[in-house]
């Protein structure tokens, strides 16, 4: 009866729901919200070009709409990797951590790509 109720308890421990890795996911996608609209738009650019009219990544309206995009795709990575997880992702927990990479990968890009990227406007 041992064997069978060890057998039980390890399936169990492999089908629970990775709560750990969602808490990490978690934190990213509020890390990446944060630094996209506290951080990526009030700031922009550091430096520049003294010209007329000034490039569209310095004006906070064209950041604004980059910073939007990549909202939305970190909300729709996040919410992909939850119902991942919720399902498929305890019998693969493979897929939970690609999920964490990407959004590891969106963290550490989201202010260069709306600092830097031409951006357009939200209206």
């Amino acid at each position: 009866m041992s064997g069978a109720t060890q057998g039980d308890a390890t399936s169990r421990e492999r089908l629970r729901v990775p709560l750990g890795r969602l808490a990490i996911a978690t934190v990213l996608t509020a890390a990446t919200l944060a630094v996209v609209w506290f951080v990526a738009v009030p700031l922009g650019p550091v430096a520049c070009p003294a010209i007329m009219p000034p490039p569209t990544n310095c004006m906070s309206s064209y950041r604004e709409g980059t910073a939007l995009v990549i909202s939305v795709a970190t909300v729709s990575i996040y919410a992909a990797m939850v119902v991942g997880a919720l399902t498929i992702g305890r019998r693969r927990p493979a897929i939970v951590t690609a999920g964490i990479v990407v959004l590891t990968a969106l963290l550490v890009t989201a202010w260069p790509l709306i600092g830097l990227l031409a951006g357009f406007p939200l209206a």
